[in-house]
């Protein structure tokens, strides 16, 4: 049985990023100004799996690994990049999230039914 952790942990699959123009990520246009922020000394893979041990531990329903076409790895810009991280690594996050409380759940579109949110 494959664990929650298991698909987490395993290898990404490998994409091609020679197309990708050099220069910065883009730049977000927001009102949100944290002021507040808090360093978080244990924020790291021992905390996080000893804190999430119960959740990590569960089974993996999914797909043990989605095969890539050549195509899917090529990555041009940031919404390639997106479509790719959609498809390879929201799965086994939305998996993760399906039997926790609340109801998040990541894909296109935004599922907060609030009006001055656009899709994300």
């Amino acid at each position: 049985m494959a664990t929650l952790l298991d698909a987490f942990t395993r290898r990404n699959v490998g994409v091609n990023s020679d197309a990708t123009a050099l220069g910065p990520n883009t730049l977000v246009n927001t009102n949100i100004h944290p002021t507040n922020w808090r360093e978080w000394g244990g924020f790291n893979y021992d905390a996080l799996t000893q804190i999430f041990r119960l959740q990590l531990s569960q089974e993996y329903r999914g797909e043990q690994q989605p095969r890539p076409l050549l195509n899917d790895l090529c990555i041009f810009n940031e919404d390639t990049l997106e479509d790719l991280l959609r498809r390879f690594v929201t799965p086994v996050v939305n998996y993760a999230l399906e039997d926790q409380p609340g109801s998040c759940h990541y894909g296109r579109g935004t599922r907060y039914n609030v009006g001055i949110y656009k899709p994300d």
